[in-house]
């Protein structure tokens, strides 16, 4: 009779048993968490990459047309999406080469890319290079492997 009881006592999980439980739990979202933040940013950085080559060819057929780079106003007539979800805004310079400029927004967005900006630059409108921006540049790990 001694048996049965014990038995019947024994059912269910120990407090240490429980606590392994909650740190091998905690453990794993540590690691995960920080990874799917920042798979998060790189997603959230192809809008940015595809307004940006979006505005790649009227930027060339400008250039080819007229023969200078659009600025300003011209600019802003040229690309009809300069904003987006996680993209605040769009602009085009032209200091020796062209660079179309991306700014990421400053809510809504991974914390590793507000307010980040991302480009893509070309001397001759046919080939396109995609980099972080000289200042506020997006960090490399969030970078589209396009730009890599």
């Amino acid at each position: 009779m001694r048996q049965i009881e014990l038995k019947i006592l024994k059912k269910g999980f120990t407090l240490i048993e429980l606590m392994i439980v909650v740190a091998i739990i905690g453990i794993l979202a540590a690691v995960a968490i920080p990874a799917y933040q920042d798979y998060l940013a790189r997603a959230q950085m192809v809008e940015a990459l595809n307004l940006l080559s979006g505005a790649k060819t009227p930027i060339a057929d400008y250039y080819g047309n007229i023969g200078t780079w659009p600025t300003g106003s011209t600019f802003s007539s040229l690309i009809t999406q300069q904003s987006g979800k996680y993209v605040a805004s769009m602009s085009g310079a032209n200091p020796s080469d062209f660079e179309i400029t991306v700014t990421m927004r400053n809510a809504g967005v991974s914390p590793g890319i507000r307010g980040k900006q991302l480009q893509l630059a070309t001397s001759n409108a046919q080939t396109w290079t995609c980099k972080p921006a000289s200042v506020n540049g997006v960090d490399s790990k969030y970078l589209p492997q396009v730009c890599k």
